[in-house]
This record gives structure tokens, sequence and C-alpha cells, in this order.
């Protein structure tokens, strides 16, 4: 039977390493560092909803889907969809992400949006992009082209 150091059977020690456990499996939900180590994806503090990495691809694990995160250039990056689904990803160009299965308005905590690149895998509704305050909205396209790309979004002050 293999033995930790740390722990003597008794049930105060049994219950740190539970609570050891329950903490790291928070900060594994909320941050995920890819494995060249130079990018971090953090998340908006949505309950249910967040990012892992593995082996360079990223996982939305409120969902199926994968999402494969590809090089623009200039340390910037955006996520494109493997498989597509109804949920939304937005990335800007200092690898901050936010993720939230029907919304009408995006904010990354702590990011002051500058001139572009930002990116958005969208699928249903088709939509395009544009600011209102510091935010990023979503709202409907006119010209009903498909809605299984790559937006990319650059505002004009």
């Amino acid at each position: 039977m293999l033995r930790l150091p740390f722990y003597s059977g008794n049930s105060s020690n049994h219950i740190s390493i539970i609570l050891l456990l329950a903490i790291l499996s928070l900060v594994s939900q909320t941050l995920a560092v890819f494995k060249d180590g130079t990018y971090t994806i953090t998340l908006p503090l949505l309950k249910n909803i967040y990012l892992t990495a593995d082996d360079g691809n990223v996982k939305l694990s409120f969902s199926p889907s994968y999402w494969k995160v590809e090089s623009c250039g200039n340390d910037s990056f955006h996520i494109k969809p493997l498989y597509y689904d109804r949920y939304l990803v937005l990335l800007d160009d200092q690898g901050k992400v936010g993720v939230t299965p029907q919304p009408q308005e995006w904010y990354i905590p702590g990011t002051k949006f500058t001139d572009g690149p930002y990116y958005v895998g969208i699928r249903d509704p088709p939509g395009v992009l544009t600011r209102e305050v510091g935010n990023i909205k979503l709202v409907p396209r006119l010209d009903g082209l498909g809605a299984e790309q790559l937006w990319h979004f650059g505002f004009i002050e």
C-alpha cells in the first residue's frame, strides 16, 4: 500500500488532504497554462464554465467541444472551434478569453480593449461585434452569411 509521508491515518489529516485537493481543483478550473509555458487563459467568473489546456488544445468543459489555439503572430492568438456548438468564445490579443452560453455582451475583467485583433467563434445566432463602453456586444448580421467562421474585430475610436 502506498503511504504518504504527511498522512498518518487520522481524520484531521484526511480532511486537510481533501481541502488541499479541492483548492487545487478550483485553481485548475480557472487557469489553463499551455505546454510552452508562455500563455495563460484567464476566465470570467461564470458558474460551471471553465477551460482546460491539453496538448495545445483547449477544452470547453461545459460542453464536449474542443477549441484549438492558433498563433496569429506577435504573441497574438485566437481560438478556432474544432466542433461547433452554441457557445461563443472571445479571445483578445493579450490571451484573455471570455466564455458564456448565450451572451449579449462580452466583458473581460481587468482588460482594457485596444485596437484589435479580437476574434470570436460563433455559430448561432449569426452576428457581428461592436463595442460599447469597453464591452464587446454581439449584434445580428443582416447579410445572411454563414456564421461558422472566425470574426476579426478592431474598433475605431
